[in-house]
């Protein structure tokens, strides 16, 4: 599950971003939902989640205001926005994804799947950290795992 924090200040957008993902996709868990800056990075610190969904204007205050205060930013951020003029400050706060209002459900999927091939990407990555650090570090007397071909043990 890719735990997931919404910041959106309109009701009517929340609830549409909210019921899209939880009927189209699954593998969505919506930790919280957040309507203004102060709500947002007391939800992120507390919940750490994994992708955060947002809009980028919040009535009268930048939600870069908000991420500028974060001591760390360990999630990845797709920004959902009516204005096309955030881009390139999106892109300095590596934006995974940036929507424009009104966005469809492909365009929705298609910054989802950015989101796992990124994860899919970091984790085939630790995997091979791991695996040259084991060899690195083998030793001789070190136990061996065998593992059977996919075609399974012959006799």
């Amino acid at each position: 599950m890719i735990r997931t924090i919404i910041i959106e200040d309109e009701e009517n957008s929340r609830v549409i971003l909210t019921n899209t993902l939880q009927e189209y996709f699954p593998n969505i868990e919506i930790i919280a939902t957040c309507k203004n800056n102060s709500e947002a990075k007391s939800a992120i610190e507390n919940l750490k989640p994994d992708l955060v969904l947002s809009d980028i204007e919040l009535k009268q205050e930048s939600v870069f205001t908000m991420l500028q205060q974060l001591s760390t930013i360990d999630f990845e951020i797709i920004f959902i926005t009516g204005y096309d003029k955030y881009a390139i400050k999106a892109i300095k706060f590596s934006a995974l994804d940036y929507l424009l209002k009104p966005f469809s459900k492909t365009d929705l999927a298609a910054a989802l799947h950015h989101y796992e091939q990124k994860q899919n990407k970091t984790q085939s990555t630790q995997q091979f950290e791991a695996l040259f650090h084991n060899l690195k570090h083998f030793q001789k007397d070190s136990k061996k795992n065998t593992l059977p071909p996919a075609t399974g043990l012959t006799v």
